[in-house]
């Protein structure tokens, strides 16, 4: 797109470089307040997500020579220019070759223009101005064409009009026609000639011919370009490093499991007794609220509980603490100074700091239930007795089995889970500066190791102490290597940040509730850091259009629905200015519902290869990648089963489901097997 704004070009805008004005005189005279629209030859209009303002700004100075673009970015308190006097003829010398706008300003602009009886030329913003051509980017973002921002897109005036998109359709074959509308493809543009020569056909089961025409609409509108095309010399057209992805499987703790498992057997009562009833569709969202809530667990179990409650509960833990003199995370040599200048309870103090010193000198004590020596991960409870961690917990769960108040093995004083500690011992933080001892300077004396006892069930997420496993051993291996983290759940990325800190790891957060500016921000932080980051970023806001090729590290804490929106995100690293190779690791849990998700995901995935919109940016009627080049329906179900009866059937139901072509009890029945998969 921005070689084409420099190579294709209108005639003001070749005249105007080609033989500048010599005079004053020669100059365009600028327009009165005008109530008409102003043509704009010289300036594109981009309108793009918010999140990519910044990314299509940057982008457009790398592509260009310095001072042969001007560009503007239209959005927040840069609203204030009049944009029907900046960009007219009369101004083309000093007018913005490049607006990079958001769909919200669009629908904004569009909403004050209807307000005021349909008068743009007065209201001096996006929709005065005849542009010489509009973009729009993530184009799918129009894609329900009764939507306000699709009308508010459509009436955008241009003379040369591209949309941008991975995703043309998205749910229905309507999400299609939304993008052709704007493009104002004639006669296509129309709904009810749509609707007559494709939207019939499909409901009428005849899909061949719906599929002809669509072609022929497409054909002379599409360019399509992937990282897998090669030259005509069979050399890759984009030349990236290797991918490589991973499934890491997640075990759930004992407490996790028992969240997960009340969860998930709540869900399948009522999908029983919904399915009795007969009342399955009625308590449809009912039944995907419970799903929702059994891939919240898969993560964290808080992500499930009411927030106000606990809230409450962690302010009255963290008060307990300060009154008994403990925290989540403790500094070692900071407790045993703290025990040694402590005038009161000195035995208590003393048999504390002695304790906590052994801890520190690594002495191979033994451990007091299993008599093993030294202690396998040796923990320490409140009252700072010690013991290996499996027999600490072991010995808590037993009692509690007894129907008894679990008690210290040694001073019999109350234990619980909560107040067992385990002890960490941390790497040493990188040098920030390498360069700041040379040769000739006096070394710095070595740090020491720092330790600190940490309570068991401040990581009480196994995909949290997952990922920070991961991101400790990158830390080790290689320190300047930056990480994504991508999670759907913006509340699960609270739960990670405190992780992070805990462990001395420097990370950075992009998500939806962030303003433009300040995602601009954290956006070139995180490019401009020398050393090793982590970017903690949400997968609706961050998920598209993203340049993100500074990280070679991709974590994927939980799976969507569809793989194309986890490939999209992982793209954001994997792609075209990326030097180094790309890991991904997507962390699933263990016998859970998020297993169930990977196996639709790849039937999905296995069907795209013959699903109608891999045919529409390819050209071709009929899946290429599938071997079924060419041939009418008949041949192209008749080479399907030679792959089995069930893939056909698949294949046919998902395009159909995906397009829009299934009837109501098709796609009803369609929902119940879904849901008799994750709950099966």
């Amino acid at each position: 797109m921005l070689s084409l704004m420099h190579s294709h070009r209108s005639e003001a805008a070749l005249q105007l470089s080609s033989k500048p004005p010599s005079s004053v005189n020669s100059l365009h005279r600028l327009p009165k307040i005008s109530a008409s629209v102003e043509p704009a030859p010289c300036t594109t209009l981009v309108v793009a997500p918010m999140s990519l303002l910044d990314q299509w700004q940057s982008e457009a100075a790398k592509a260009s020579q310095p001072g042969s673009l001007k560009t503007i970015v239209y959005y927040g308190s840069d609203k204030a220019v009049n944009l029907q006097h900046l960009c007219c003829e009369g101004n083309a010398s000093s007018a913005p070759n490049l607006i990079i706008t958001s769909y919200g300003v669009v629908l904004s602009e569009f909403n004050q223009v209807a307000a005021h009886g349909g008068d743009r030329g007065s209201h001096g913003g996006l929709f005065s101005l005849d542009f010489f051509r509009v973009i729009l980017d993530e184009a799918h973002y129009i894609k329900n064409r009764q939507s306000k921002t699709a009308k508010a897109c459509y009436e955008l005036n241009a003379q040369h009009r591209w949309v941008l998109t991975g995703t043309p359709i998205v749910n229905r074959l309507e999400d299609l026609f939304s993008l052709v509308r704007f493009l104002r493809v004639e006669p296509w543009s129309n709904f009810s000639f749509w609707k007559t020569f494709i939207t019939v056909p499909f409901e009428s089961k005849d899909f061949i011919r719906a599929l002809d025409v669509v072609q022929t609409v497409l054909e002379p509108l599409v360019l399509r370009r992937t990282k897998d095309m090669k030259t005509p010399n069979g050399e890759a057209l984009v030349p990236l490093p290797p991918r490589t992805i991973q499934i890491e499987e997640i075990e759930l703790s004992k407490p996790e499991r028992e969240v997960y498992d009340y969860i998930y057997n709540r869900a399948k009562r009522t999908f029983a007794a919904t399915m009795e009833a007969g009342t399955l569709m009625k308590s449809y969202t009912t039944i995907f609220a419970q799903i929702l809530r059994l891939r919240q667990s898969c993560c964290h179990p808080v992500l499930t509980r009411n927030k106000t409650i606990a809230a409450e509960e962690e302010e009255a833990a963290a008060a307990a603490d300060v009154a008994n003199g403990l925290a989540d995370d403790m500094d070692l040599q900071e407790l045993i100074e703290r025990f040694t200048c402590d005038e009161d309870e000195q035995d208590a103090n003393k048999f504390g700091a002695h304790v906590l010193k052994q801890i520190q000198d690594d002495a191979d004590n033994e451990c007091p239930i299993c008599a093993e020596e030294p202690m396998v991960e040796a923990t320490v409870t409140g009252c700072w007795h010690s013991a290996c961690k499996k027999c600490l917990l072991d010995y808590i769960d037993h009692q509690k089995d007894k129907g008894e108040l679990p008690r210290c093995f040694n001073c019999r004083e109350p234990i619980n889970q909560h107040d067992v500690f385990e002890i960490i011992r941390h790497d040493a933080d990188p040098d920030p500066d390498p360069d700041l001892y040379t040769s000739t300077a006096t070394s710095p004396p070595p740090q020491p190791q720092r330790i600190s006892l940490r309570r068991l069930a401040a990581s009480s997420s196994a995909k949290i102490a997952a990922l920070v496993t991961h991101l400790l051993r990158l830390r080790r291996t290689s320190p300047a290597a930056k990480s994504v983290v991508f999670s759907q759940f913006t509340s699960f990325l609270d739960l990670i940040s405190p992780a992070l800190t805990r462990d001395h790891i420097p990370y950075l957060r992009f998500d939806g509730a962030m303003a433009q500016k300040a995602r601009a921000a954290v956006l070139h932080e995180f490019a401009a850091r020398p050393g090793g980051c982590v970017l903690l970023l949400s997968l609706r806001a961050g998920g598209v259009g993203l340049n993100l090729t500074h990280a070679s590290n991709v974590f994927m804490m939980d799976p969507w629905w569809s793989w194309a929106v986890e490939a999209q995100a992982i793209d954001r690293v994997h792609r075209m200015g990326q030097e180094s190779e790309v890991r991904v690791w997507r962390f699933v849990v263990r016998e859970s519902i998020e297993q169930r998700m990977l196996r639709i995901q790849d039937r999905k995935k296995f069907m795209y290869v013959f699903s109608l919109p891999r045919c529409l940016t390819s050209g071709c009627v009929c899946c290429r990648g599938g071997g079924m080049e060419g041939g009418g329906e008949k041949e192209v179900v008749g080479r399907a089963v030679s792959w089995g009866w069930r893939l056909t059937l698949w294949v046919w139901r998902d395009s159909a489901g995906s397009l829009g072509m299934m009837s109501e009890e098709e796609r009803k029945m369609q929902r119940i097997e879904d849901i008799k998969e994750l709950l099966g």
